[in-house]
């Protein structure tokens, strides 16, 4: 329903009140109000420690506003990404579905390079010292850019990133 919302440019505060409309015109035996999906949520997907840091106020040098920059930490981010509820199994690249199995010494076919290019099977020699325990984790960074006004004087570019372990949709 929140995706709904946001894709009609709904205001949120419409949450609670179709909630209160469906337990009216429903069987709907409980109600949960905003507050308590996102908490509930929060703990469901292991984001309890991961919320957003706000951490300082930036000067943006065109319009002279200040803004607060919200970051977040990178391990609570990967976390989050290992964690997350939409992954399944056939979204991962495992060589013969597992973890602990190294890249193949030749590169046979052509695949998804992350994980059977030349770079990962020489990162893998070099840095795998208990190949029983320890996995290669790429991380791939990439940049999301946006404008925030009709004629492009502030743009916004966000870096964000993904992990080497998904195949191509699941990184999508």
């Amino acid at each position: 329903m929140l995706a709904l919302l946001s894709e009609a440019q709904a205001p949120l505060h419409l949450c609670n009140q179709l909630y209160h409309w469906h337990l009216e015109n429903a069987e709907a035996v409980k109600f949960l109000n905003q507050e308590t999906l996102v908490e509930h949520l929060t703990k469901r997907f292991n984001l309890v420690d991961s919320r957003h840091l706000l951490k300082e106020t930036i000067h943006l040098p065109h319009s002279h506003a200040r803004v607060n920059l919200v970051y977040h930490q990178f391990k609570d981010q990967v976390v989050s990404l290992l964690t997350n509820g939409r992954i399944r199994d056939d979204d991962y690249l495992f060589h013969n579905d597992n973890p602990f199995e190294p890249p193949p010494e030749a590169w046979t076919h052509v695949s998804d390079m992350i994980n059977t290019g030349l770079t990962c099977r020489e990162t893998h020699k070099k840095l795998t010292k208990d190949p029983t325990k320890e996995v290669l984790l790429p991380v791939l960074f990439y940049m999301d850019g946006a404008t925030t006004g009709q004629f492009n004087h502030l743009p916004v570019e966000a870096l964000k990133f993904t992990l080497g372990l998904f195949n191509g949709t699941a990184r999508d």
